[in-house]
Parts: C-alpha cells; sequence; structure tokens
C-alpha cells in the first residue's frame, strides 16, 4: 500500500508542482531558447512526465480502477524514443495547438505524446 502511495505521489508531483504556474506558452518558452539552462529545464520537465507515464503503465493493469489509468497510460512510447525526441515531438504538437498553450503545460504534454505514441 505505500508503494501504490508513493507511486501515486510520483505522478501527481509535475501536475502539482507545475499545473498552475507552467503554461504550455512558457514550456515552449523553454524549449525554443538558446540558453542553456532554460532548455534543460524543458527537457527535464518532459523527460519527468514520459517517466511518470512509463511508472503508471507498468505499475497498473489494462482493467486497473484508478484515477490516472486513462489518462497517464494511454501513451506507449517506443523505448528508443529520446530526450530529443520528446522535446521534437512536444514542439511540433504546440506549433500545431498555439491556441492550447494557455492551458497548464502537463495537461498538453500528456496529450501530445497520447497522440504522438498512441496505445493500440
Amino acid at each position: 500500500m505505500q508503494r501504490l502511495l508513493w507511486i501515486v505521489v510520483f505522478i501527481m508531483l509535475p501536475s502539482l508542482a507545475f499545473a498552475y504556474y507552467e503554461t504550455g506558452r512558457e514550456l515552449m518558452r523553454n524549449c525554443e531558447s538558446s540558453e542553456a539552462p532554460r532548455w534543460a529545464l524543458c527537457r527535464g520537465y518532459l523527460t519527468g512526465i514520459a517517466d511518470s507515464i512509463d511508472t503508471a503503465r507498468a505499475e497498473y493493469t489494462e482493467d486497473a480502477d484508478h484515477p490516472f489509468f486513462p489518462t497517464f497510460t494511454n501513451v506507449c512510447r517506443p523505448d528508443d524514443v529520446t530526450r530529443g525526441k520528446l522535446v521534437k515531438t512536444w514542439i511540433e504538437w504546440a506549433n500545431r495547438h498555439p491556441e492550447m498553450l494557455r492551458r497548464p503545460a502537463v495537461d498538453l504534454v500528456v496529450t501530445a505524446f497520447s497522440e504522438a505514441w498512441p496505445c493500440d
């Protein structure tokens, strides 16, 4: 039970920390920046979300009844996707959906990843 609690906290952490602070537009500014610290923040943020998704998929089966299953486990990212590809995928998605960039970044990133690598 304690392990489950830590997994839920780990999955929620990106949305709790950034859902109302980091909008899609702010994340885009970091991802498109030529400044190394800002670009690293983008890369780390996207990697953290991808790792959270991978953890959720590894811990729960398809018939699991928990609040994050539909959102976090609809992404089947191939093992060979690099951090650079995560950034590229996000930037391409965001450029196609500029009207959505005022929303919380975590929601948009999960949407971008689920569209790029949907589960069959």
